[in-house]
């Protein structure tokens, strides 16, 4: 198969590039930051081929010629700023337009070239408070969004979701759940790292620690996003049940118990638990999330998340070993 993906320079795009390409699929990401060149090197041992177009999810004309041009069965819609409150307060504007207006585009350049199924990455950020306030979170649960990347998020949900009635599109959405791992790394568009990346860095560079919470929650390895997005992108028509699924973990742990996994492997880290005010690991809320329900996502693509905290630390360790100089960034 062929995909067509925005966004595909972030660590969650260059994790899918390389499951699509490593099962033998094309794809073609389209963003306006170039790969890295390990990345790049990565994807040359893979069976598919992934290339790299220059262009900005603004620019509507430019986005539908390529698509176009790379004949994609598929359009998978990544691009997106995460901002913080610092960059929410400066850049509200513009964090809004290429989070939705972005989206708009992306959506019209898959109608008029006729693409067989868009995929948009979605976020747990559309249930907002939701998804502290309950325990599994279901798909159902009432949306609450508040901050720009919260109302962007579901906003661009929802519009995909009307295309796919106004258009009769094959449009599905996939809300990432607490994702962490390889190729997470400072892009300028992600101002906060997940709380495993931050502890990883300090405990690379043998400092101290203060976590602000426990943290426990189903975090989520990024291979394992990587795989249950490629299921159901790959999922036939007459599978697939529901418009909206959440991609997670099935597995609950703690930074707290990450962190003493890391003291064990990387000699001079530590850590404890403090206040908010002494921490230095920011979360992105004071409240842990509930677990995400995913029985939709397994009954309908038969995915099953493979990574539990041990084995993400294995892996994940494994990669910032052999990189560490992205992790430090």
């Amino acid at each position: 198969m062929k995909f067509f993906l925005t966004g595909g320079t972030g660590f969650v795009g260059i994790n899918l590039a390389y499951h699509l390409a490593g099962l033998g699929d094309d794809v073609v990401i389209y963003a306006n930051q170039p790969l890295l060149q390990q990345a790049e090197k990565m994807f040359g041992n893979c069976s598919g081929k992934v290339s790299w177009v220059c262009g900005d999810v603004l620019d509507k004309a430019h986005m539908e010629s390529e698509l176009l041009t790379s004949n994609a069965d598929v359009f998978i819609h990544a691009a997106v700023i995460t901002p913080g409150r610092e960059r929410e307060i400066k850049q509200f504007e513009q964090i809004f337009r290429v989070n939705t207006l972005g989206t708009i585009n992306a959506l019209e350049a898959a109608k008029n070239c006729g693409t067989a199924r868009f995929i948009y990455v979605s976020s747990v950020a559309v249930y907002g408070t939701s998804s502290q306030e309950y325990d599994p979170v279901r798909e159902t649960v009432p949306l609450k969004p508040s901050n720009v990347y919260e109302i962007s998020k579901f906003a661009s949900e929802h519009i995909a979701l009307r295309y796919r009635e106004l258009y009769n599109m094959d449009v599905r959405a996939i809300r990432l759940g607490d994702v962490f791992g390889a190729w997470e790394f400072d892009t300028g568009v992600r101002d906060t790292m997940s709380a495993p990346c931050q502890t990883l860095k300090a405990a690379l560079e043998r400092r101290h620690a203060i976590l602000p919470k426990e943290g426990m929650t189903g975090w989520v390895y990024v291979k394992d996003v990587a795989a249950s997005i490629t299921a159901l992108a790959k999922a036939a028509p007459g599978q697939l049940n529901h418009v909206v699924y959440n991609s997670s973990s099935v597995y609950r742990w703690s930074i707290a118990q990450w962190c003493d996994m890391l003291a064990k492997r990387y000699y001079g880290f530590t850590y404890e638990i403090g206040t908010p005010s002494e921490a230095n690991i920011k979360f992105h809320a004071l409240m842990d999330n509930g677990m995400f329900d995913v029985s939709r996502l397994r009954e309908d693509t038969g995915f099953i998340s493979q990574y539990g905290c041990r084995e993400a630390f294995e892996d994940y360790t494994s990669w910032a070993d052999s990189y560490p100089d992205l992790v430090r960034q």
